[in-house]
């Protein structure tokens, strides 16, 4: 539920107004997967880019930075919603990029 309403509300809130929205999940024998794409703006597009880096080599330390960010009301926003996803719900994070589309998913295994 995390990932879910994470990735979505991110593509919301900080994708082009002018595509569309992409969220898909599916199931196999061993886990659920979620992917979520949009069109990015080329400044959030960095932002996100370098976000998902910081959270895939460390979840733990990208969440104790974006707390501070959020304690301190800093600009630009913190951007909890990659970094719940990993820490918090314990899930990887995949990203891809095809021109100005940012895909982003994640799988659970269970």
């Amino acid at each position: 539920n995390v990932a879910i309403y994470e990735l979505y509300a991110n593509a919301l809130r900080y994708g082009s107004a002018d595509g569309e929205v992409r969220l898909e999940l599916w199931r196999s024998g061993n886990g659920a997967g979620l992917r979520v794409s949009n069109q990015a703006e080329a400044a959030q597009l960095e932002r996100i880019k370098q976000q998902v880096k910081r959270v895939q080599d460390d979840a733990s330390a990208a969440f104790s930075v974006e707390m501070n960010r959020f304690a301190g009301a800093s600009q630009p926003p913190p951007m909890l919603g990659l970094v719940r996803v990993a820490h918090e719900a314990g899930l990887s994070l995949d990203l891809v990029q095809d021109q100005r589309r940012v895909t982003i998913s994640t799988w659970c295994s269970g």
